[in-house]
């Protein structure tokens, strides 16, 4: 069958690389040469493309394709995440990345390739037919969790968790060999409500199951999180979805690459120093128009996000200036300097000798103050410790003395001294009212009670 690729967002593909006709491009997904004859289309005889995939019959049907074109060609069997390989085969950066993910349309096409519900045909669906996992191992040896997960975590599928056990059920009869065969447990498995409306029933087990088989995902995040790492300053990594979760994945490392600061958000500036190397061509994603859609209704779930290496002065232009500036400054006073005389560049060094010292006596005295302060701060607070104390054994000695001067202490001194009979209730009173008239005895009895 020959190999037919109908290329997605062609148009917007070739205006968001800005291929320049030198340049060195990669197509990590060439697929049948669609774009990858695009980007020939642009590049002179000084340009270069690299075109990479998994599948034989693929870079196959490219090579031909390409045949046409003056530039060089590089022809690499590899996985678009196999980075460090496509770096050693580019021999430098690059200036520009595609890939298209999903499966083609050559391989949708190709029944015996199994990756179609609408053709009966083995439980392949592999990508690279050098290996030897197939989606019959995912169907008929996953057991019914697993198969639950994959279906709803890759598929997004309602119903997952009756196919899987529809699936489980089937099997037990005997093995589920061919595609028309899971089609129907997929079916039988979904409510006839559910299938009335919207895509074939099997879309998304069949998605789930394919992404399973080649490990897409994991393939997916390795290569959106280095393939930035092999551009050349201006160069752009343009990237084609098909489903949520292939979007969502390189929106997010996208995101990452653009505001990679790991300072917490607390922090009122950043103190980490990372800094994008990357920007966003385009704010939102493209997706194709509606002549496009008409013409290939496959491409209606397509979405392209391209970001762009930026150049590394790009990121500290007012430090670069900075840098220039004392730079300039730092030959000019070196020139200067070769003019003077041996003399005055002795002199210079005294001068700056000087200066060094005071400033290190300045310094010595500012910690001597320090210290002196800190010091007399200590001697404060310990007088003021002990003051508390003294106060406190004055308090005391006072009530002692009004212990002393109890009317039962005077009435013993007035008694045994001035000879007064033990007063009762009145005398007492008596005494006590003479004490507050000022009375010349009982002042002397208060005078002799207080010594």
């Amino acid at each position: 069958m020959t190999f037919r690729h109908v290329p997605v967002l062609y148009d917007e593909v070739m205006e968001s690389l800005n291929i320049r006709p030198d340049g060195f491009y990669v197509d990590g997904t060439t697929g049948g040469g669609g774009h990858s004859s695009g980007i020939c289309e642009r590049l002179s005889e000084a340009g270069t493309l690299l075109a990479v995939d998994r599948d034989t019959a693929a870079l196959e049907a490219s090579q031909k394709r390409l045949e046409p074109y003056s530039c060089k060609k590089i022809f690499l069997h590899s996985n678009y995440s196999e980075v460090d390989r496509i770096l050693e085969t580019a021999g430098r950066p690059v200036d520009g990345i595609l890939l298209d993910l999903g499966v083609s349309s050559f391989q949708l096409d190709t029944a015996e390739r199994g990756f179609s519900y609408m053709h009966d045909a083995p439980m392949d669906m592999r990508m690279n037919e050098d290996d030897s996992f197939t989606a019959y191992n995912v169907v008929n040896e996953y057991d019914e969790k697993e198969l639950h997960r994959i279906i709803k975590e890759y598929g997004e599928e309602r119903w997952a968790s009756r196919i899987a056990q529809f699936i489980v059920r089937r099997r037990e009869e005997k093995p589920i060999e061919t595609t028309g065969e899971l089609v129907e447990v997929i079916k039988a498995a979904i409510p006839a409500s559910a299938r009335r409306n919207g895509p074939h029933p099997a879309k998304r087990t069949f998605q789930a199951i394919r992404i399973e088989v080649n490990g897409e995902l994991e393939h997916l995040k390795t290569a959106v999180e280095h393939l930035p790492d092999i551009l050349a300053p201006g160069g752009r990594l343009a990237i084609i979805t098909f489903h949520s979760l292939e979007d969502r994945m390189v929106k997010e490392a996208f995101n990452a690459r653009l505001n990679p600061c790991t300072c917490p958000p607390e922090f009122p500036v950043c103190v980490c120093g990372k800094k994008p190397d990357v920007r966003k061509v385009t704010r939102k994603p493209i997706a194709p128009g509606e002549r496009e859609l008409e013409e290939n209704p496959r491409a209606r779930s397509a979405k392209l996000r391209v970001i762009e290496k930026i150049y590394k002065d790009i990121n500290n232009i007012q430090e670069e200036a900075m840098s220039t500036a004392v730079n300039t400054g730092r030959k000019a006073v070196a020139r200067r300097r070769t003019k003077t005389t041996t003399q005055s560049a002795a002199a210079q060094y005294k001068i700056a000798i000087k200066y060094i010292l005071c400033g290190a006596l300045l310094l010595l005295g500012i910690v001597f103050m320090a210290a002196y302060s800190t010091n007399l701060q200590q001697q404060n607070n310990t007088l003021a410790a002990r003051n508390d104390v003294l106060q406190a054994e004055i308090d005391s000695l006072k009530e002692q003395i009004n212990d002393a001067t109890s009317i039962e202490k005077v009435e013993t001194i007035a008694t045994k001294k001035y000879g007064m009979v033990q007063p009762d209730e009145s005398n007492y009173i008596t005494i006590r009212d003479e004490k507050k008239q000022g009375s010349s005895l009982a002042d002397t009895i208060k005078k002799e009670a207080y010594n």
